[in-house]
């Protein structure tokens, strides 16, 4: 059964239809070195783009409840940027007063 919704046709999934556990995968190496403050702020940039997509998706498609949670997602990914990039960044003169 395929579903549709305003950004795409979907196909009907269940997470209780899987075939198996999951499989572990080796990160891939892109041969990038950033510090550890700069993959955590990209890696939580990009899961709070991705929960929003998501959240947009399920308010579309009237699932309130999860949209609710995906949201709840997003604004904890958007939080953990944050701090990601204030350990990135220099302290300020005032911080330093203080």
């Amino acid at each position: 059964m395929r579903v549709r919704t305003g950004i795409a046709v979907v196909a009907n999934f269940s997470s209780n239809r899987r075939a198996g556990p999951p499989v572990a995968q080796e990160p891939l190496d892109t041969g990038l070195t950033l510090s550890d403050a700069e993959n955590l702020q990209a890696v939580a940039r990009y899961l709070a783009d991705m929960t929003s997509q998501l959240e947009a998706m399920a308010r579309g498609a009237k699932f309130e409840l999860l949209a609710y949670l995906l949201a709840m997602a997003r604004a904890e990914a958007e939080a953990a940027a944050l701090q990601a990039k204030a350990e990135l960044s220099p302290p300020s003169d005032d911080q330093l007063q203080a």
